[in-house]
């Protein structure tokens, strides 16, 4: 099952509407017994974006360790982003953040920053 993209249904949150690559369209039950729902998590995981998703079907400590990974990266993004353009100078950072940011940026292929 390949998700191109998913959506809530209803008012309160609890099903979300994922289509598939196939064009097949699935309605999911917002449940962590649901195999589909686990499949949909680890496409949000992935980078799928699902609005408030982990909220509604995750305690505090299952929120927090899903997306401690992602939010890492977020910041990562967020720090060179406001470099690029400008917002900040790379001198009103520590050097160890850019050294810790630039190794990953090399590992995945890019310049550094």
């Amino acid at each position: 099952m390949k998700i191109n993209s998913a959506d809530w249904t209803g008012v309160e949150k609890s099903t979300v509407k994922i289509i598939l690559d196939t064009g097949e369209q699935l309605c999911v039950p917002a449940n962590v017994d649901n195999r589909h729902w686990v499949e949909v998590q680890e496409w949000v995981d992935g980078g799928g974006v699902i609005a408030d998703h982990v909220v509604v079907a995750m305690d505090d400590d299952t929120f927090f360790q899903r997306t401690d990974k992602t939010m890492g990266r977020i910041a990562e993004d967020a720090m060179v982003l406001l470099l690029q353009k400008e917002v900040i100078a790379k001198s009103d950072m520590p050097d160890a953040m850019w050294a810790k940011i630039n190794a990953r940026r090399v590992k995945r292929g890019l310049s550094e920053v």
